[in-house]
């Protein structure tokens, strides 16, 4: 500034002149009285100053990104990429939530319900909940898919309540569900659920809990679960009654028909 000053014939009368230089012919152009803007902190700011017509007296001109919209699907498919504390679903059909970041909830980061008839397809995927009190509840829906996601440091990872018996519940696969306090995967009331791929380690209680009440037709397969609490693998149906237990990666299970 002080090289810049000199060549336009700039002439200082201190030391101190010559280092606010900056200073003072910044703030000669604010006091023109037609806008006054905080320099406190640019990169927080410069959204705000470049949106509007301005010049730059020092630095070199910068450009906002373009912002992408959100679109707004009339599926009712939503996709958000926000961080939230809960997110909530209630009788939908065919709703998708993908990609969000749920944190901090004292009931579930994710609750899905289909109320008292029941509602279909229901996609949940890559997404990621902790520190919630149950990461994704899911309940009355059928024909659901609940894949990719992070569910790791809730209470409860994920649990399938109350689906409809006779109507298949869907497909709970790849997902990582690590480091929850009580159960990774607790599957209950349900008929048709293929449990797979999934990652349940360093649970404090069970990694899959499959509950005995209305469940029938549930494959539990490709399954890695080591290091949790009671058991790795727990089945509540006697000598595993309607269920299937297969190529599971495991240390401990409360019945010899889970494998």
């Amino acid at each position: 500034m002080f090289r810049a000053a000199t060549f336009e014939g700039r002439r200082f009368g201190s030391f101190v002149q010559e280092q606010f230089c900056w200073f003072l012919e910044t703030f000669r152009f604010l006091n023109g009285r037609s806008r006054v803007i905080s320099l406190g902190d640019y990169n927080v700011e410069k959204r705000l100053v470049l949106a509007v017509p301005h010049q730059m007296r020092l630095g070199e001109p910068e450009e906002l990104a373009p912002e992408v919209a959100q679109r707004v699907r009339s599926d009712h498919k939503r996709r958000r990429k926000y961080f939230l504390r809960r997110s909530s679903l209630f009788n939908m059909s065919n709703a998708e939530v993908s990609g969000i970041t749920v944190l901090g909830s004292s009931s579930a980061g994710i609750n899905a319900s289909g109320g008292n008839f029941g509602s279909t397809g229901l996609t949940l995927t890559a997404n990621t909940l902790g520190r919630n009190g149950t990461g994704i509840l899911v309940t009355s829906f059928t024909s659901s898919t609940i894949s990719k996601n992070d569910v790791s440091g809730n209470g409860t990872g994920i649990r399938l309540a109350e689906l409809l018996t006779g109507t298949p519940a869907g497909t709970v696969s790849h997902n990582v569900l690590n480091g929850n306090t009580g159960v990774g995967l607790a599957i209950g009331t349900s008929t048709g659920a293929t449990i797979q791929n999934n990652v349940t380690n360093g649970n404090g209680q069970y990694g899959i809990f499959v509950d005995i009440t209305f469940v029938s037709a549930v494959a539990v397969s490709n399954n890695t679960s080591l290091a949790n609490g009671m058991f790795d693998l727990f089945s509540a149906s006697p000598v595993c009654k309607g269920q299937v237990w297969s190529a599971n990666t495991f240390f401990a299970a409360n019945q010899s028909c889970i494998h």
